[in-house]
């Protein structure tokens, strides 16, 4: 199976799109409770009328996972063009589909949903870094970004870590890229709060982005489910791919462990979010963009025979089938 993904042809594609719609398809004709955003949920919520959007199932649930497809495709060329994956290979596709697609309550538009490309940017911008001097444009790209992402779920205001820590590695970078990241992740709430002042309701601004200070260890992981279990495995998996990536393989290129790097911090990064400051399950779909990669990386890399990674795979596809129709075996009894 591994080696059969490790093509890129229509083919391969096309059977992580049917896999993506068995995964999706049973919550658009039985709608899954969705928590109500809690108060880390930023600014840009209060434009987006999440229930309105979800009001009909087979739309929201369809055209959520047409964006979130999209934005694998976007996720597995990233891999392909940066010499992360295979040059043709949509491994990395799969795992996004299988991050995002293994729980019904990731099925439906969200927060989380809308922060994937951005991440994923993030990451592009920071990986054009390596190959330009005068990056201080991307430096400040790179914090805008960040604090677009901040105002959709504020505790990603921590990427902002990961962008001042991946300066470090890359050729060309001056003390200047570290104060303009700033600048630029300040930037987007400096504009949404101008907007509140000059409209007479700047106190709204300051309450709907106020900020829940403290480690709050996520409860979801305490339940017993079918669901929670799953969540454990592959957080558990995202973490042992994240720690094998930043190892810095040795038959890497300089620039390859650059990237990897940026990629193993930043998934150590939102494990640590979506584990102690986030109170919901949908978080877990902003592992995705990173964690596709590093699983790609620890399935293609590997001492494990080839059967035994194929055998691995097929059970992640098919408990994560299992779980999505778990709602109807509910229902019938």
């Amino acid at each position: 199976m591994c080696s059969f993904f490790n093509k890129g042809f229509f083919t391969q594609y096309a059977t992580v799109f049917v896999t993506g719609l068995l995964l999706w398809l049973p919550s658009a004709f039985m709608q899954p409770t969705m928590a109500t955003p809690d108060g880390n949920f930023g600014t840009l919520l209060g434009f987006i009328n999440f229930s309105a959007i979800n009001v009909h199932p087979v739309v929201a649930v369809v055209s959520a996972f047409l964006f979130v497809f999209i934005t694998g495709l976007f996720v597995n060329r990233l891999a392909n063009d940066y010499g992360l994956s295979g040059k043709t290979s949509t491994l990395t596709l799969l795992f996004f589909v299988l991050l995002t697609g293994f729980s019904p309550s990731f099925h439906q538009w969200s927060a989380s949903v809308l922060a994937l490309p951005l991440i994923t940017l993030l990451f592009i911008l920071l990986f054009k870094h390596y190959h330009g001097e005068n990056n201080l444009f991307l430096s400040f790209d790179a914090g805008f970004v960040t604090g677009l992402l901040t105002l959709i779920y504020p505790p990603l205001a921590l990427l902002i870590i990961v962008v001042l820590i991946s300066m470090l590695s890359f050729k060309g970078v001056s003390w200047r890229n570290f104060p303009i990241s700033l600048v630029g992740l300040v930037f987007p709430p400096f504009l949404v709060y101008a907007y509140y002042f000059f409209t007479g309701n700047e106190s709204y601004f300051l309450n709907i982005f106020h900020i829940h200070i403290g480690l709050n260890f996520n409860r979801f992981y305490l339940s017993l489910s079918f669901n929670s279990a799953l969540l454990w495995l592959s957080a558990i998996f995202l973490f042992f791919s994240s720690v094998k990536v930043l190892r810095q393989q040795s038959n890497l290129s300089i620039q390859q462990r650059s990237y990897f790097s940026i990629i193993g911090i930043s998934l150590l990064m939102l494990l640590f979010i979506q584990m102690l400051l986030s109170s919901q399950t949908e978080t877990a779909l902003l592992l995705a963009p990173a964690g596709a990669l590093t699983m790609d990386n620890l399935m293609t890399n590997s001492t494990l025979k080839a059967k035994w990674i194929s055998a691995i795979i097929f059970v992640f596809i098919l408990s994560s089938i299992v779980n999505a129709y778990l709602p109807f075996a509910h229902v019938i009894k």
